[in-house]
Protein backbone atom coordinates (compact mmCIF):
# COMPACT_ATOMS: atom_id res chain seq x y z
CA UNK A 1 0.00 0.00 0.00
CA UNK A 2 0.98 3.50 -0.68
CA UNK A 3 1.54 5.88 2.49
CA UNK A 4 0.27 8.73 0.63
CA UNK A 5 -2.83 7.30 0.00
CA UNK A 6 -6.47 8.51 1.97
CA UNK A 7 -9.81 8.97 2.02
CA UNK A 8 -9.97 12.75 3.23
CA UNK A 9 -14.12 14.28 4.60
CA UNK A 10 -14.04 17.64 4.62
CA UNK A 11 -15.73 20.02 6.77
CA UNK A 12 -18.78 20.37 4.61
CA UNK A 13 -19.03 16.66 3.75
CA UNK A 14 -17.24 16.54 0.45
CA UNK A 15 -14.83 13.08 -0.09
CA UNK A 16 -11.93 13.56 -1.69
CA UNK A 17 -10.10 10.09 -2.45
CA UNK A 18 -6.16 10.48 -2.90
CA UNK A 19 -3.14 8.57 -3.69
CA UNK A 20 -2.93 5.16 -6.28
CA UNK A 21 -4.66 2.99 -3.93
CA UNK A 22 -7.56 5.10 -3.19
CA UNK A 23 -8.19 5.51 -6.74
CA UNK A 24 -7.67 2.18 -7.01
CA UNK A 25 -10.61 1.55 -4.48
CA UNK A 26 -13.13 3.97 -6.29
CA UNK A 27 -12.52 2.50 -9.49
CA UNK A 28 -13.21 -1.17 -7.65
CA UNK A 29 -16.17 0.51 -6.29
CA UNK A 30 -17.29 1.98 -9.50
CA UNK A 31 -17.07 -1.58 -10.97
CA UNK A 32 -18.64 -2.96 -8.41
CA UNK A 33 -21.73 -1.10 -9.09
CA UNK A 34 -21.51 -1.82 -12.68
CA UNK A 35 -21.60 -5.82 -12.38
CA UNK A 36 -24.36 -5.13 -10.08
CA UNK A 37 -26.10 -3.32 -12.26
CA UNK A 38 -25.68 -5.74 -14.86
CA UNK A 39 -26.01 -8.87 -13.77
CA UNK A 40 -29.59 -7.38 -12.66
CA UNK A 41 -31.14 -5.58 -15.11
CA UNK A 42 -29.08 -6.02 -18.16
CA UNK A 43 -28.11 -2.24 -18.75
CA UNK A 44 -24.24 -1.70 -19.03
CA UNK A 45 -22.45 1.80 -17.73
CA UNK A 46 -21.41 2.84 -20.61
CA UNK A 47 -21.51 1.39 -24.20
CA UNK A 48 -17.87 1.09 -24.52
CA UNK A 49 -17.94 -1.82 -22.16
CA UNK A 50 -19.31 -4.77 -22.12
CA UNK A 51 -19.84 -7.61 -19.59
CA UNK A 52 -16.70 -9.28 -20.52
CA UNK A 53 -14.96 -6.18 -20.29
CA UNK A 54 -16.35 -6.16 -17.02
CA UNK A 55 -15.52 -9.38 -15.67
CA UNK A 56 -11.96 -9.01 -17.26
CA UNK A 57 -11.34 -5.93 -14.96
CA UNK A 58 -12.43 -7.27 -11.88
CA UNK A 59 -9.99 -10.21 -12.56
CA UNK A 60 -7.19 -7.49 -12.25
CA UNK A 61 -8.19 -6.98 -8.45
CA UNK A 62 -8.67 -10.82 -7.72
CA UNK A 63 -5.90 -12.12 -9.64
CA UNK A 64 -8.55 -14.89 -11.29
CA UNK A 65 -10.23 -15.62 -14.73
CA UNK A 66 -13.95 -15.43 -14.45
CA UNK A 67 -15.91 -17.52 -17.13
CA UNK A 68 -19.19 -15.46 -18.82
CA UNK A 69 -21.58 -14.79 -16.51
CA UNK A 70 -19.96 -15.17 -13.61
CA UNK A 71 -21.31 -12.20 -12.57
CA UNK A 72 -21.93 -13.17 -8.92
CA UNK A 73 -18.59 -14.35 -8.00
CA UNK A 74 -17.24 -11.49 -9.05
CA UNK A 75 -19.18 -9.32 -7.48
CA UNK A 76 -18.14 -11.75 -4.26
CA UNK A 77 -14.49 -11.40 -4.82
CA UNK A 78 -14.38 -7.73 -5.37
CA UNK A 79 -16.24 -6.77 -2.51
CA UNK A 80 -13.70 -8.70 -0.23
CA UNK A 81 -11.15 -6.73 -2.06
CA UNK A 82 -13.13 -3.61 -1.07
CA UNK A 83 -13.81 -4.17 2.49
CA UNK A 84 -9.65 -4.99 2.95
CA UNK A 85 -8.41 -1.66 1.06
CA UNK A 86 -11.27 -0.13 3.20
CA UNK A 87 -9.71 -1.25 6.43
CA UNK A 88 -6.26 -0.33 5.06
CA UNK A 89 -6.82 3.28 4.32
CA UNK A 90 -6.50 5.99 6.59
CA UNK A 91 -9.58 8.21 6.81
CA UNK A 92 -9.44 11.66 7.79
CA UNK A 93 -12.11 13.54 8.71
CA UNK A 94 -11.43 17.11 8.89
CA UNK A 95 -15.06 17.75 10.26
CA UNK A 96 -13.71 16.26 13.59
CA UNK A 97 -10.83 18.39 14.10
Amino acid sequence: MNDSSSIRISKNGAVAVTGPDAILLYKALALRSALQLYAKTKIRPTRHIGPTDMLELAGEFSRRKYKRGAFAEAISDLTVWIDTMKAALPIIDEGEE
